[in-house]
């Protein structure tokens, strides 16, 4: 989907909220990554010594990682879509009403320069 150029948009309280918990759930989502990855790394490295970190290594399911990071964005975007389909049913102005259902279908809430131009 081309994401709208939405000229003279000004958002409410309704959508201000909205745009902070998206960004909450984003900032939650790139820390839920980074922890899945230094978990695995540091349950292979830390504390152990050389047989052990030669056991652990071999026996880390990397592709299992791969799929529990792989999982945390689709999750994120799920709850992105929700917070969008929600909040576009809570405001009244038109030019809100389109920039959440863009929102929904895909576009970037940090694309806010292109919205309000």
């Amino acid at each position: 989907m081309d994401c709208p150029n939405i000229d003279g948009l000004t958002f409410s309280q309704v959508s201000i909220d909205a745009i902070e918990e998206i960004r909450k759930k984003q900032l939650l989502a790139d820390v839920a990554v980074v922890s899945i990855s230094m978990g695995t790394w540091a349950n292979i490295f830390v504390g152990n010594g050389m047989l052990e970190m030669s056991y652990s290594l071999t026996h880390t399911d990397f592709e299992d990682m791969a799929k529990n990071m792989a999982t945390v964005p689709r999750i994120t975007q799920a709850m992105v879509e929700k917070i969008a389909d929600m909040t576009y049913l809570r405001v009244s102005d038109h030019k809100e009403k389109q920039f959440w259902a863009a929102v929904s279908y895909g576009c970037s809430i940090n694309q806010e320069a292109k919205w309000s131009e």
